[in-house]
């Protein structure tokens, strides 16, 4: 899909990034979703989906938005031990609605958040860390081997130039050992 756009906005990585603009129509929810994760990323939040409506089995309305929507509701019977919580009634927000010929549309935006947001710790955002299939597949591997999970992660850091160039920590590496690999 090509979007053409003389205020186009570049991040850090000198990858063009589009900011999304009422009216912009998409072909599946899917590529909907991937250019709003794209933005969010670029921008400094995660991005996560507030609500979905169906109807007559089809999901006809999504709301996307700011990880730190919402707010803190809290548990257990001690609020003076309460737990932090990211959370902060951010309102920045993206709806989206079907179209009758099966194209999404933007239907409204909200960019402005009331919360800092910092592109450097980003990738550290739950809704962002992911092990690759590749990733996955080479901890099969060497785990089915006997190879120690240090060494392996150590090998896939070195590949990748250095922990800062990995969408993944290693404790997300030894949590998908310990439950895939039982």
């Amino acid at each position: 899909m090509e979007i053409e756009d003389p205020n186009l906005e570049e991040n850090q990585n000198s990858e063009v990034v589009l900011e999304p603009k009422v009216g912009t129509t998409f072909d599946s929810e899917d590529k909907t979703q991937e250019c709003y994760t794209i933005y969010t990323k670029a921008k400094g939040f995660g991005a996560i989906t507030i609500t979905s409506k169906k109807i007559n089995n089809v999901k006809s309305y999504v709301t996307y938005g700011c990880h730190r929507s919402g707010n803190a509701r809290p548990t257990g019977s001690n609020l003076v031990k309460s737990h932090p919580t990211p959370k902060t009634g951010c309102k920045a927000h993206m709806n989206i609605s079907l179209l009758v010929d099966g194209k999404w549309k933007l239907s409204s935006i909200e960019l402005k958040h009331n919360h800092e947001m910092d592109q450097e710790k980003v990738k550290y955002l739950w809704c962002y860390q992911a092990l690759p299939p590749n990733v996955k597949r080479t901890i099969e591997l060497n785990t089915a081997v006997g190879i120690n999970m240090n060494q392996i992660v150590a090998s896939r850091v070195i590949a990748a130039g250095g922990p800062d160039n990995l969408t993944w920590t290693d404790k997300d590496a030894r949590n998908f050992k310990d439950i895939h690999m039982k």
